[in-house]
């Protein structure tokens, strides 16, 4: 770790931040808007998001396939809105949830943009700790501030959060 620059730390920050934290916190408040199937659809879009930052802060070329993924992403987003608007009375509300899931989208890809960004390359435990240290410190506020958190925690819901820092301990650890 003492041998890791400004730059490193930075983006092992902002991978945390983006992959944690932004992403989580932008995906639940959209879905108090939109539903769950709705947003696993747009969520579908993802590598095209990842496919577009690579493009601007990777240099990387458009390939025919990668423009071929933007265009039935953005194709398939569209259709979603359009339809879920004027058949199921998704209304206007709904598309300010799926607007909000899309926004969660650029914080999710710039993590994998950041991930292909490092230089020197951490042991996978000691780099998933760090990041999900890092998501604990920035989350740890937010049970402050929402009302629809309790701050006494039942046994099941204290077992609930245990659960749900492990799978992302582990989440962490697998994708690296």
């Amino acid at each position: 770790l003492n041998r890791m620059n400004k730059k490193q730390w930075a983006l092992i920050f902002a991978q945390a931040i983006c992959a944690g934290a932004l992403f989580n916190l932008l995906m639940l408040f959209g879905l108090h808007f939109t539903t769950a199937s709705i947003a696993g659809v747009i969520t579908s879009a993802l590598p095209a998001v990842i496919i577009i930052f690579s493009v601007i802060l990777l240099k990387e070329r458009l390939s025919l396939n990668k423009t071929l993924c933007l265009i039935f992403a953005t194709i398939g987003l569209l259709v979603i809105n359009i339809r879920g608007v004027t058949l199921s009375g998704h209304g206007l509300m709904g598309l300010f949830g799926d607007l909000i899931i899309l926004l969660a989208l650029i914080p999710e890809g710039l993590y994998y943009v950041f991930n292909k960004m490092k230089t020197k390359r951490l042991p996978p435990i000691l780099l998933a700790f760090i990041l999900n240290l890092i998501n604990a410190i920035v989350i740890i506020p937010f049970l402050f501030i929402s009302p629809a958190i309790h701050m006494h925690f039942s046994l099941l819901e204290t077992n609930v959060l245990l659960v749900s820092g492990l799978s992302s301990a582990l989440f962490y650890l697998f994708w690296i």
